[in-house]
């Protein structure tokens, strides 16, 4: 993002706010105006110039600028000490340097970016965030014109918007705030193993690192602090599937812990490991499932580059298996278009017919890749692997959907097979295609992914 200064901000006598940027980068604002909801760049003054104010307030014309020009050129307009005011009433002056000094305050933007997150994790409910944002008129320059105006047009009453309002400033607060640490991203109640830990192999490793101990209670739960924003969490592990669950405490909660030895009960119920038992957070041992789950990745690409390098295309293959693969494609991304992560029990689409289309997409689709190799000993093995790696996978996420679905999902689980599809859908579901959540999980990176295979097959059969 670039900033740039702003010169001068003036009213002209034909009542016109205009706000004159300083000329480094005057070649980009011209286009402005194709999107500038009224906003447009005058090129004999080199400024933007709002219409002449009617419903709207100067300082409403000031945000509104400052925001079309965030949002479309990702510039930052900034006020500074040179900056000239021509024109203006001293009361204006000082509302727009107070909204200004609002959203450049650290402390403030870190206030908002907590509230934010409380939101999206559901902390907040959806009418008390609704009241904050008509509350904080500074959000417009903080989020940009865009962002500002999908949210406050969304309607905070139904499930539906919430979810993708949620969506919305999850991305907006990934792509343009930096986190010094996790907490503030964690629900409540948090498994610890879902996440993506990119640079740890294991929780445990990742609570050493990130974490410190301040009372152990056993050998399967412990009470932890954020070393970074002092965050408090009880961490506990269950025994079928070694999962660490985390906790997120208040104050009080931890000091019962520490002084009264009070722990919650959430956690009574994991089945956990006994006292004389291993204990997990201390040793380097995994269950299968666990362990598969964090190894699948790295394990997918090992495979495939054996394949790609001990394969025997011909034409006659290719042409059998590339549209098989390209089948799975297509129904991985019928798939994405139906599912909102975490949010809303899938069972449309696809969902309808096996409780994992991705998988089973992902299924065909290797299976098109086999039959393009013309290698049946590197077939075993490809499809070996899926379901060596798949299977457990899946079963571990359908235990996390009880968690999250406890209500609904047992009747689904009954009806609808965990892979291999039933032949009539389950429910007819009104939800229609989601085109942008296909694009939000990037599932075009398959296709991409399948054409780079078959392409290394083409050009071994052509060279090799």
């Amino acid at each position: 993002m670039e900033t740039v200064e702003i010169r001068k901000i003036e009213i002209l006598s034909s009542k016109k706010l205009i706000i004159q940027p300083q000329p480094d980068l005057k070649n980009f604002f011209p286009y402005i105006y194709r999107a500038g909801a009224e906003v447009e760049w005058n090129a004999t003054l080199e400024c933007f110039s709002s219409p002449v104010p009617r419903e709207w307030s100067y300082f409403d014309w000031f945000r509104h600028i400052v925001g079309i020009v965030l949002d479309e050129l990702e510039i930052k307009l900034i006020i500074t000490e040179r900056t000239e005011w021509i024109n203006m009433e001293n009361s204006l002056r000082l509302e727009i340097m107070t909204h200004v000094e609002a959203v450049n305050d650290q402390s403030v933007t870190k206030e908002f970016e907590k509230t934010i997150w409380e939101f999206i994790r559901k902390d907040l409910p959806g009418a008390e965030f609704e009241q904050w944002v008509y509350s904080h008129p500074e959000l417009e320059s903080y989020w940009g014109n865009n962002t500002y105006l999908e949210v406050i047009s969304s309607g905070f009453v139904q499930e539906k918007h919430l979810f993708e309002i949620r969506t919305l400033l999850h991305e907006w607060l990934e792509a343009n705030t930096s986190q010094d640490c996790d907490c503030m991203k964690w629900e409540n109640s948090q498994v610890l193993d879902h996440l993506d830990l990119p640079d740890f192999l294991y929780v445990k490793d990742y609570l050493a690192a990130k974490f410190k101990n301040l009372k152990k209670r056993n050998n399967w739960s412990e009470l932890f602090v954020c070393l970074i924003c002092h965050q408090k969490w009880f961490v506990a592990i269950g025994e079928e599937w070694y999962d660490h669950k985390a906790l997120r405490l208040s104050e009080q909660q931890a000091e019962k812990i520490i002084n009264d030895d009070q722990w919650p009960t959430d956690f009574d119920d994991l089945n956990p490991c006994q006292e004389n038992d291993y204990p997990p957070m201390n040793k380097d041992q995994k269950t299968y499932k666990s362990t598969l789950q964090r190894l699948r990745v790295p394990l997918g690409f090992l495979t495939a580059i054996l394949f790609l390098i001990f394969s025997q295309p011909s034409w006659q293959t290719i042409l059998i298996g590339a549209p098989i693969a390209f089948c799975g494609v297509a129904i991985r991304a019928w798939a994405s278009g139906h599912l909102r992560k975490n949010a809303e029990l899938a069972v449309s689409g696809p969902y309808g017919y096996t409780r994992n289309p991705l998988y089973f997409g992902s299924l065909i689709l290797a299976f098109g890749i086999v039959i393009c190799g013309g290698s049946w000993w590197l077939g075993i093995l490809l499809l070996g692997f899926f379901f060596a790696v798949y299977l457990p996978v899946m079963q571990a996420e359908a235990a996390h959907m009880h968690v999250l679905f406890p209500a609904d999902f047992p009747d689904y689980e009954q009806n609808v097979p965990l892979l291999f599809p039933r032949f009539t859908a389950w429910k007819k579901d009104g939800m229609r295609f989601d085109q942008s959540l296909y694009l939000k999980y990037r599932e075009y990176r398959a296709m991409i992914g399948v054409a780079i295979v078959i392409g290394v097959l083409v050009i071994k059969v052509l060279w090799f």
